[in-house]
């Protein structure tokens, strides 16, 4: 006895729940990509304090950081120096050029409620949490977020 090719096909209900279970995973994938779901819980810690900056290539190979509006440097990334300071930007400065976001905009240190320091790209939505890296590498950015303020 041979089995006919009619013996080995899948019942048909099946075949329709599996190709209806695979649209609704799509259209559900879809449309929390485009925002209309939400996919993550909204963080419940407020924040206490921001600070835009914005990170300028000095001719000697170091980074000025510049506060908006503010004629001097609130610090100086001494060539070679501040591996992760640089390293964190590299990351975000990429997403910029894919999206053809230009270096005019800044960046931001957002500190938080709970104590976390973020850092912000506002023109892409990139968040860097600095403190997950331990105490060594968010210092400098602690630094950039408490020395004084420059006039308005």
């Amino acid at each position: 006895m041979t089995a006919s090719a009619h013996d080995a096909q899948l019942p048909r209900t099946m075949v329709i729940g599996a190709m209806a279970l695979m649209a609704f995973s799509v259209a559900i994938a879809g449309l929390g990509k485009s925002g209309v779901l939400g996919t993550a819980a909204p963080d419940p810690a407020g924040v206490v304090e921001t600070r835009a900056i914005v990170f300028v290539d000095r001719d000697d190979g170091g980074v000025a950081v510049m506060e908006p509006g503010r004629a001097d440097a609130i610090a100086v990334l001494a060539p070679g120096t501040n591996g992760f300071v640089r390293g964190a930007l590299r990351g975000l400065v990429r997403e910029r050029k894919r999206r053809v976001i230009g270096a005019e905009a800044p960046f931001w240190l957002v500190r938080r409620t709970d104590g976390r320091l973020l850092l912000e790209d506002r023109a892409t939505g990139a968040v860097v949490d600095l403190g997950a890296f331990g105490p060594s590498n968010i210092e400098p950015f602690i630094r950039m977020m408490t020395v004084e303020r420059g006039p308005a």
